[in-house]
């Protein structure tokens, strides 16, 4: 509820077929909801009022995360901060003070604690003795012009003019998403296998949350069809980059991503690109 009791703001879907709680709405006591992000190109996740008149609010944007500002009745998102190396999971705010406290990771260390942009936990500090891998952004482009986003682990001690094995990581959902923190937990081991010589792929294909509304619908009645080739795609992108050798691909991942492992080793690529086959590593349900 807005300070002044008359108003509430929540985080929801557009409609029954939308896979995620991604638009923020506010509605009057005696009102209808009105959607206050329908033209946003990111995932809603949280949000809070400033005062009477606005709220802010988090999302996941492309493999980034930020914070919004938005009045409740007019006006455009402003983005007030966020887009950079941490990437935010959850966050609160105190309006009196005007200050947030945040749990963030970034590509060197899982989630911690930030007052503001203050770090004020240090957790695991036996990474700081650890080499881990080289780790970016990149795009790439489908077929039907598609632009396709995902994060890439170089190799560790990567050598200049080898091509290295690939590991593809897909997230579940399929409206799931993978940023640009820390990527590595038990299932999805992106830095041990960065460590063992592979480059690690993490693909947001079509479907996936961070690019808005419409985007999350992109695989609607198309299951493991272009949001496939949104990943093959990226394969050939790393092999023309002269990163990955295509004879030796795999994939794995949990819940969509072992769905997705599982059809990427029965249907493979030729029928795409003409020269790759996908193998398993696991595939979990």
């Amino acid at each position: 509820w807005s300070p002044d009791g008359t108003k509430l703001a929540f985080v929801g879907a557009v409609s029954t077929n939308d896979p995620l709680a991604q638009s923020v709405f506010v509605v009057s006591a005696q009102g209808e909801a009105v959607n206050r992000t329908p033209d946003f190109g990111g995932s809603v996740t949280w949000v809070s009022w400033v005062d009477d008149q606005a709220v802010v609010f988090l999302a996941n944007e492309g493999t980034k995360t930020t914070l919004n500002r938005v009045a409740a009745v007019q006006g455009a998102v402003q983005r007030i901060g966020g887009g950079g190396p941490e990437v935010l999971s959850s966050m609160r705010f105190n309006a009196d003070t005007r200050t947030f406290a945040a749990v963030a990771s970034t590509s060197s260390h899982p989630n911690e604690v930030h007052v503001g942009s203050v770090r004020i936990t240090h957790h695991n500090t036996w990474l700081d003795e650890v080499q881990l891998a080289d780790q970016e952004t990149i795009e790439w482009t489908h077929p039907d012009g598609t632009t396709i986003e995902g994060v890439l682990l170089h190799p560790v001690d990567e050598q200049p003019g080898v091509r290295y094995p690939l590991a593809i990581l897909p997230h579940g959902g399929p409206e799931g998403i993978s940023r640009d923190g820390w990527t590595t937990s038990a299932l999805y081991p992106a830095q041990v296998l960065a460590a063992r010589g592979y480059a690690v792929l993490l693909p947001n294909y079509r479907g996936s949350a961070g690019r808005g509304v419409a985007f999350s619908k992109g695989d609607h009645r198309d299951l493991g069809g272009k949001e496939f080739e949104d990943v093959i795609a990226g394969i050939d992108f790393l092999a023309g980059r002269g990163l990955v050798d295509v004879e030796r691909v795999g994939s794995s991942g949990t819940s969509y991503g072992g769905y997705f492992s599982a059809w990427a080793g029965t249907r493979g690529g030729h029928h795409v690109c003409g020269h790759l086959e996908l193998d398993v590593f696991h595939g979990h349900y």
